[in-house]
């Protein structure tokens, strides 16, 4: 379904948008479900700097390969996403409260193409996978940072995020991969996966670095797994290892 707006800003709920065919051809289609693919290309933002606002609890893959105009994407609420999540350069993806959830069943992918997350990022996903394109840098200090269920995969690329939490004992995966792990939250568990039951885990060439100690205490819980490089930032606060 690829999304038409030819002037001002719109909301993803506004079906008379969306076409089966780009640039409005094909006929008139509808507000794509969580089984279908959002579209954006050379075709769907009519002027520079526009604003789309996904604004729907749940939704399927979004994709902005071609787009031009230099669109900005932003949420209006807490989604659940059955899909992968391409984004591009020459666009903007704002900060927003509203987290978003992955919980697709298969195997999806998230390109962020030099974007920040400025909001929680969940994983939830039975029997799903999820692996990076690029580099993933997240800068919400939200609970919501985890992984549930599914299997995460870094695909070797560096991940930048105030903490990471699994504390949990549902099937799911971790491959960090050769990249390095920057997790910058101070006073806090910046590392919490204590709970090892059901997780398949590879840590094989990573590097997790700890930089949030300039007070209080840092803590990584490791729950006793082998790493391969763990670096904590010196600083006035309390480093801890458990």
């Amino acid at each position: 379904f690829p999304v038409t707006i030819q002037s001002g800003n719109d909301s993803w709920s506004t079906a008379g948008n969306w076409y089966l065919g780009s640039g409005g051809t094909g006929g008139a289609g509808r507000v794509p479900l969580m089984q279908d693919t959002a579209r954006f290309d050379a075709s769907s933002f009519g002027a520079a700097s526009m604003t789309v606002t996904q604004d729907m609890p749940r939704i399927g893959s979004v994709d902005f390969t071609g787009a031009t105009n230099t669109p900005t994407f932003t949420t209006s609420t807490a989604a659940s996403v059955f899909g992968s999540i391409t984004l591009i350069s020459g666009m903007t993806l704002t900060a927003s409260p509203q987290g978003y959830t992955f919980e697709g069943r298969g195997s999806y992918t998230l390109t962020s193409a030099g974007n920040t997350w400025a909001k929680t990022f969940a994983i939830n996903a039975p029997g799903g996978t999820i692996t990076f394109q690029d580099a993933l840098t997240i800068t919400s200090s939200g609970d919501w940072n985890y992984l549930t269920r599914g299997t995460l995969n870094a695909n070797n690329f560096n991940v930048s995020m105030p903490l990471f939490d699994s504390n949990n004992s549902n099937t799911r995966g971790l491959t960090l991969g050769t990249g390095t792990w920057t997790l910058s939250y101070n006073n806090n568990h910046s590392w919490q996966l204590p709970t090892t039951t059901n997780l398949t885990f590879n840590s094989t060439g990573s590097t997790i670095k700890l930089t949030g100690g300039a007070s209080g205490t840092t803590t990584f819980d490791g729950g006793g797994l082998t790493y391969n490089n763990i670096w904590i930032s010196p600083g006035s606060g309390t480093e801890k290892i458990s």
